[in-house]
């Protein structure tokens, strides 16, 4: 085992607000992130190229480096069994640990691979593609089985239940230096005991980030984002709203999920992937991962050392201006959507400088909460409203200045 002294040192800076943005960044010393995971709400891991390995434990306000051993190879993936219990998957090699990441040891060697996906039936049963092979553990991780091997060269995993998953991938050949490459889904309903492809794409092109809902219906990218509910027999175009390659997928539930993609894009969804929604990350770097703990609290990092997190689902928060437009009286709009959960929008004018207030009640006239109180310049203003604390039900939205008064009835429905 590899016995490594503790070294306490924070690595992260915030950089934006919510102000414009549902993300607020957070800067690393790494050069590339690749991937991250939470046990909890405070404890979790990330890790990247050249050996990167961070921890925080008040939720990603500091990160650490919890060991002193320099590892020289990328490190692709994190899992968190638990809170001491992770295992580092490197571009060689599968490392464990069972004190939070202070001692490292070493349970499975490889040639080398250039991606990595893993998931987890339940704390001791999982699954990981590693390069050309599927393997799987039935002990936490601390020994592994070669399940499938091939030339195919799988690039992510979807777990449906304990006996089903589907795998994405793709053939590689090396002709005169030239690449060529074929995409494909195989399937195993048995716990990897046996294999079948359903389906092999007609074209020179590389499979991405796979995600099935159950074993009918799941989503694809390959240069081109597409849905099945066929079990991946038939795949039909989907319009997310943006041309970038999509590099992860991930639901937190079977409605509400995000994609990662490059050049900072990140899309989301709240009914099964059928529209999106594009986010606005602030960072214009590649997204490699993202991950939810709960509806509200994600992360994602980037491929230049960044991390982004988010407690509103991605949604922006807060009060922008959007426009100079000099009107001569003042104006409340109605919010949209309406009815809206948990995320809405209110836009209003202001026609010259003054103070202004805009709170909200409910239905028997009780102030809930003052949303906005304060000096503005004349112009147009959007107030993104987010509430998770309130209940159900029809609230009122009021604005105030001077001998101007506005109110808007509004419906949040969860």
């Amino acid at each position: 085992m590899l016995k490594c002294v503790f070294l306490l040192v924070s690595f992260i800076f915030t950089i934006t607000s919510y102000t414009q943005f549902g993300w607020v960044q957070y800067q690393t010393s790494a050069d590339s992130l690749n991937s991250f995971d939470f046990f909890d709400a405070n404890t979790g891991m990330a890790v990247g190229n050249s050996g990167v390995f961070l921890k925080t434990i008040n939720g990603g306000v500091n990160w650490f480096i919890p060991n002193s051993r320099t590892l020289s190879t990328n490190i692709l993936e994190v899992k968190l069994l638990s809170a001491l219990t992770c295992l580092l998957v490197t571009s060689d090699s599968i490392l464990r640990s069972t004190d939070g990441g202070y001692s490292l040891n070493p349970v499975y060697s490889h040639f080398y691979a250039k991606y990595s996906s893993m998931c987890f039936v339940n704390n001791l049963t999982g699954y990981l593609i590693f390069a050309n092979k599927i393997l799987k553990t039935t002990n936490g991780g601390i020994n592994w089985q070669e399940i499938a091997w091939s030339s195919f060269s799988f690039y992510d995993i979807a777990l449906v239940n304990t006996q089903t998953f589907y795998t994405s991938g793709f053939w590689e050949f090396n002709v005169q230096g030239n690449e060529f490459v074929l995409g494909d889904i195989i399937k195993s309903t048995n716990q990897g005991t046996s294999w079948s492809t359903v389906y092999q794409e007609p074209g020179d092109t590389k499979s991405h980030p796979l995600y099935f809902f159950d074993d009918n219906n799941g989503l694809w990218y390959d240069y081109a984002f597409a849905k099945t509910t066929n079990g991946g027999a038939n795949w039909f175009p989907i319009d997310i709203g943006t041309s970038e390659t999509i590099n992860k997928i991930f639901f937190i539930n079977h409605y509400k999920g995000w994609l990662a993609g490059n050049n900072g894009k990140i899309v989301s969804t709240t009914n099964e992937g059928s529209t999106w929604s594009i986010q606005q990350s602030g960072v214009t770097s590649n997204i490699l991962n993202i991950k939810f703990i709960d509806q509200y609290t994600g992360w994602a990092v980037t491929s230049t050392g960044t991390m982004l997190k988010t407690t509103s689902g991605g949604f922006p928060r807060g009060i922008i201006k959007i426009s100079d437009e000099i009107a001569e009286n003042f104006s409340l709009s109605q919010n949209y959507p309406n009815p809206f959960n948990p995320y809405t929008k209110i836009t209003f004018i202001v026609p010259n400088e003054r103070i202004v207030k805009l709170e909200l009640y409910d239905v028997l006239g009780k102030r809930i909460k003052v949303l906005i109180d304060g000096n503005f310049s004349p112009g147009k203003y959007l107030y993104n409203f987010f509430e998770i604390d309130i209940p159900s039900g029809i609230y009122y939205y009021r604005l105030t200045s001077n001998n101007f008064s506005q109110t808007k009835k509004m419906v949040l429905i969860k």
